[in-house]
């Protein structure tokens, strides 16, 4: 496990922390409940529509061509990922938090390396706007509202997009800032 596997080593950026592993944990699970949404989402548009190749496909993967999900479980899984959302920002905003008071040699410099230097864009543009505030507020925005809407449903779709490219941005971030 990545996350715990990087905690164990002495790099500044990894080293030293127990946030590391909750941290690639929340991320692990938003990404894995943004994939479940858009696959419920697609599979049930699909399953719906007159999209006969499409619904091979589905077949192939699921063993049944009638392949729906209830809107209020797609709705559950938006409303688990807006908190799942939340409790990764408050986990790096405390990893961040540590590196930053804390006393371990290059702490201070790894902090700096994802805010300021050479990891800042993939940080503050990747991880922070795409992986966590767009979806959040693409979710808040469009809470309770029905996902038969095609603003909505592409808005979903989009939200859980950019939390799955943005989970990968973060631990490239994380992987590749322990490095420099």
């Amino acid at each position: 496990y990545t996350g715990v596997l990087l905690a164990a080593s002495n790099r500044a950026l990894w080293a030293g922390t127990f946030l590391l592993p909750p941290l690639f944990v929340a991320s692990s699970t938003s990404t894995g409940v943004a994939m479940l949404i858009i696959y419920a989402l697609i599979g049930t548009a699909v399953s719906k529509g007159n999209w006969t190749k499409y619904k091979l496909f589905i077949k192939q993967l699921t063993g049944s061509t009638e392949w729906t999900i209830p809107s209020r479980t797609v709705g559950r899984l938006i409303e688990a990922e807006s908190a799942i959302i939340l409790i990764e920002l408050v986990v790096l905003v405390a990893y961040a938090t540590w590196l930053g008071t804390s006393a371990m040699a290059g702490a201070l410099e790894a902090l700096n390396l994802l805010t300021v230097r050479a990891l800042a864009a993939p940080f503050w543009i990747g991880v922070v706007l795409l992986a966590l505030l767009v979806p959040l507020w693409l979710d808040i925005l469009h809470r309770g509202k029905e996902l038969q809407r095609k603003e909505v449903w592409r808005s979903v779709i989009v939200s859980s997009a950019c939390v799955m490219l943005g989970g990968l941005i973060l631990r490239a971030v994380i992987v590749v800032g322990g490095q420099v």
